[in-house]
């Protein structure tokens, strides 16, 4: 029991209908030398059904800071449909993190709201924005007077900013001609039918680094990259008088390039 990494490899030969012997090995797991975080992950893989199990890992993964959480966080949220109740203590534990860390907070949204569309888990991915929706408006304002109602609508708007970035996708890639003329149509969008997007109502945090806060595209510093795709190169305002550039990509799962950088 000395060996850490040697506990999910025994409890895998643990024969869980014997009540005696899964018993015996729940015992013995408490007793083991302590994993490591990502050890604790694949105890949260549909082999352990073990509600017992299950909660040692999450036990496990609260000693994770921020920063490491984050690494696992598409995992874990992914991990949530393995659970044995809508409202099981791995999506407990991953709101109460998120509410801790407004980063956290907006990348977790973002993977739970993906998995809103899954015909087979949708209501238990309902259950968990729900739930994050719900705690997170209970927070009181914090030094810069943002609420969490306010945080929240911060971070459902990002949604509704990507849904409009769709649509000058879809526009821009309609245009025939060369990239110069696509890049026209860009701007057309922005100065025209959608000029709203140069100056935000109400500024929000940008989707990729939630720390940020955008208030508006930049038409004249913002292009398209030439590819099959189209992808936007846009220039966003920030609150602090700078600009944040990003790259807007329809069309692709980034969740699948996420999990193969972390491999690597």
């Amino acid at each position: 029991m000395t060996e850490k990494r040697a506990l999910t490899k025994f409890l895998r030969c643990v024969e869980c209908s014997d009540v005696q012997e899964a018993k015996q090995a729940i015992q013995l797991m408490y007793k083991w030398e302590t994993i490591d975080v990502c050890d604790a992950l694949e105890l949260l893989s549909p082999l352990f059904q073990s509600e017992e199990v299950r909660a040692f890992a999450v036990s496990v993964l609260e000693r994770a800071d921020d920063e490491e959480l984050q690494c696992y966080l598409l995992q874990l949220v992914q991990a949530i449909r393995f659970e044995r109740s809508d409202r099981s203590r791995l999506s407990q534990f991953l709101v109460e993190r998120a509410l801790r860390n407004i980063e956290l907070a907006s990348y977790f949204r973002w993977y739970v709201n993906v998995e809103l569309t899954d015909h087979v888990y949708n209501t238990r991915y309902h259950s968990t924005y729900s739930l994050l929706e719900e705690s997170m408006s209970k927070l009181p304002p914090g030094v810069n007077g943002e609420d969490g109602s306010k945080l929240w609508q911060s971070l459902v708007r990002q949604t509704e900013l990507t849904a409009q970035l769709c649509t000058i996708t879809r526009e821009v890639r309609n245009i025939r001609g060369n990239t110069q003329k696509k890049i026209d149509k860009l701007k057309q969008l922005l100065s025209e039918i959608l000029s709203e997007l140069t100056y935000f109502e109400e500024p929000l945090r940008s989707p990729l680094t939630p720390s940020v806060i955008i208030k508006g595209i930049v038409p004249g510093e913002s292009s398209l990259f030439k590819s099959q795709l189209n992808s936007l190169r846009l220039a966003f305002r920030t609150e602090d008088e700078g600009t944040c550039k990003v790259i807007f990509k329809k069309g692709d799962d980034l969740r699948q390039d996420q999990l193969v950088v972390q491999m690597v």
